[in-house]
């Protein structure tokens, strides 16, 4: 039989003469043949969430009768990232069809992109080395598929500095990108400081002054690097403010500063005044006044005086350098008499003015001579935790038994010194002053106070003060008509003075211890006086010869203390000798009076002119005086001792 194509075809089949016609139908029934890959994957196209996939590459299919028609389903060449289950169709001419299947997975493998925000500068939290509430941004990300996160490691506190930021985009693949923005936190926050408050020392003797303070107090909320000041502590200061300024600096560069000052300050002792409800102004010998306040200063020291057992009354006056400072200033004087209590005052205008302070305690209840009486002033500028010298000053201070009644400084210094460490009871032990004044006058050598030049009875003036007698210089006294003092005052300014001034001169002493009685009793001066018919009587040690009566040839043998001449016994002349010394030892006082002055306690006697006594018989103290009794210039002896005190008719003199 022959082949035929497919379809339809006629056959006449002629058998002689017949013919018969066939139609011949040939179909295709034979399925065309198709082979399919096995599931396979692919990644997505670049920027995109699908492949692009050729699948006609992949699928073959092929028929017996012809050409095979191939489709896909679904449809296309762009698979969406998953797996995409395919059918493939073969049909071949005939309509016979064969099918396969297999799976397009399709994975994501593109990673995303990332790009960070800006870097972000910014400053700390106050008071803090780190900043918060930082706005970091927003990165920019993309993903060919989508982003399924962005996220940061940023602290919630940076410290201050440099803190890098990683941020990360992961994709819905799990593909992750990342990228860094820089955080800068810079620290403007400036470092705290405290200074040490206003320091005000005093100066050294030197006049300038070592000065150390703490380190200041420096905080930061980072961290402080250094603490300078300028000048350091431990620098010299000189006197006068100064400025100190101190710097912080921390870690970042930050500084801060603060200030004090600095004042080394001078206080010196100017002068010091004396006072108090017992303060006797001492009177100076020359006569001219009580000496002037105030009582002590860098060139002068006058005598002060206080009744024992009472307080003292101190002022003061300070120099203040600079002078322009001003401020409390807490002041002490140690004394070496009554205690002193610490005194505040404020310095103003370069001086700085104490008191009057009125001491702790009293002068000792008794007598006293303080030579000197010292006060060590010391100053403190912080309240008395630190003392500095501010000088001393020294003053001779006369401590009386009693109220003073006469302030001679000669008077008070005889009296003092002689009297010194007497106690007792005033108007019961008065004679306790009495016998030291005597004792004292007994030594025929009192000087004046206020230069020490000796004191004379009968004498000269001294005029050039070399303690020679200087003819045509020196002032001759020795006569009783040249020696016209007669009262203590006089005798003290003028250096010599006849018998009453001494006898005036022993009341004084006595006055000046406050003593007008003695154990309540008078004491007072006593005139002597010659008897008539006698003119006049002689003193003791009388150079005589010859039988009496004998005659007086010299009544002075001159200021010099020269020896006179020698009587001639032939003649019975009686010559001055050298005689009886008298104050002040007085070489050659005059040889006979008309009267004479001496001091009485009741019924007993004092002759301070020649420190004779004390008597209770007046006939005793004649034989110790006076050698005799002259008229017309003819000595006669003194009547004999009857030994009755209290008959005076052997006596030369009257007292009235």
């Amino acid at each position: 039989m022959d082949r035929r194509q497919l379809g339809t075809s006629t056959i006449t089949a002629t058998a002689g003469c017949s013919s018969q016609t066939v139609m011949i139908r040939v179909e295709d029934t034979e399925a065309p043949v198709i082979s399919c890959p096995g599931d396979f994957g692919a990644c997505t196209d670049a920027g995109q969430c699908y492949a692009t996939v050729d699948l006609n590459a992949y699928v073959s299919a092929s028929d017996n009768c012809g050409p095979v028609t191939v489709t896909f389903s679904p449809p296309g060449q762009q698979f969406a990232k998953g797996t995409t289950p395919v059918t493939v169709t073969a049909t071949d001419l005939a309509g016979n069809t064969a099918q396969c299947t297999f799976n397009v997975i399709v994975e994501d493998c593109e990673p995303p992109t990332i790009q960070c925000p800006g870097n972000v500068t910014t400053t700390n939290d106050p008071g803090q080395c780190y900043a918060t509430g930082v706005a970091l941004g927003t990165p920019a990300t993309w993903d060919n598929c989508g982003v399924a996160s962005v996220f940061n490691n940023a602290p919630a506190q940076f410290p201050v500095g440099t803190t890098l930021v990683t941020w990360t985009v992961r994709d819905t693949e799990g593909f992750t990108a990342t990228c860094v923005q820089v955080v800068q936190v810079n620290d403007t926050e400036p470092p705290g400081i405290t200074c040490a408050s206003n320091l005000v020392v005093c100066a050294s003797v030197s006049g300038s002054n070592i000065v150390t303070w703490p380190t200041p107090v420096a905080t930061d909320n980072c961290a402080v690097t250094s603490v300078t000041c300028d000048p350091p502590s431990g620098s010299w200061f000189a006197i006068g403010v100064s400025n100190v300024t101190c710097t912080a600096v921390d870690a970042s560069g930050n500084s801060n500063s603060c200030t004090f000052t600095v004042s080394v300050i001078k206080v010196t002792l100017s002068n010091v005044t004396f006072s108090g409800t017992n303060y006797h102004p001492v009177l100076q010998d020359d006569g001219s006044g009580a000496y002037p306040a105030p009582h002590w200063t860098t060139n002068t020291s006058w005598p002060v005086c206080y009744t024992r057992n009472t307080h003292m009354g101190v002022s003061a006056v300070f120099l203040v350098e600079p002078p322009s400072w001003s401020g409390p200033v807490v002041v002490h004087g140690d004394s070496s008499g009554p205690k002193l209590p610490a005194t505040t005052n404020t310095a103003s205008g370069g001086t700085l003015t104490v008191g009057p302070i009125t001491s702790t305690n009293a002068f000792a209840n008794q007598v006293d001579f303080l030579n000197p009486m010292s006060i060590n002033w010391s100053y403190s500028l912080d309240s008395g935790a630190n003392w500095c010298d501010a000088g001393i000053s020294t003053n001779l201070v006369y401590v009386t038994w009693t109220n003073s009644l006469n302030t001679i400084h000669t008077l008070l210094d005889v009296g003092c010194r002689a009297a010194q460490g007497a106690i007792g009871i005033v108007g019961a032990n008065d004679d306790r002053v009495l016998d030291a004044v005597w004792a004292e006058i007994q030594t025929l050598s009192i000087r004046r106070a206020s230069d020490n030049v000796m004191l004379t009875y009968y004498g000269f003036y001294d005029v050039n003060t070399n303690g020679a007698w200087d003819p045509g210089t020196d002032v001759n006294r020795n006569t009783p008509d040249l020696c016209i003092v007669t009262d203590a005052a006089n005798l003290i300014s003028a250096g010599n003075g006849q018998c009453r001034s001494w006898a005036d001169f022993m009341l004084q002493a006595l006055r000046a211890q406050g003593l007008a009685t003695v154990n309540g009793g008078p004491v007072a001066l006593q005139a002597v006086v010659i008897k008539s018919p006698y003119v006049a009587f002689a003193v003791q040690n009388w150079a005589t010869t010859g039988s009496s009566p004998r005659t007086v040839i010299s009544l002075d043998a001159g200021v010099d203390g020269a020896t006179p001449a020698v009587p001639n016994p032939s003649s019975d002349e009686a010559a001055d000798s050298l005689g009886a010394a008298g104050q002040g030892n007085s070489p050659n006082p005059p040889s006979n009076f008309y009267n004479h002055w001496i001091v009485r306690r009741g019924q007993t006697y004092y002759d301070p002119s020649y420190a004779l006594g004390p008597f209770t018989d007046r006939k005793v103290y004649e034989e110790a005086a006076f050698a005799g009794r002259h008229r017309f210039r003819l000595l006669y002896d003194s009547p004999a001792n009857d030994g009755d005190p209290d008959n005076h008719s052997d006596e030369i003199n009257n007292y009235p």
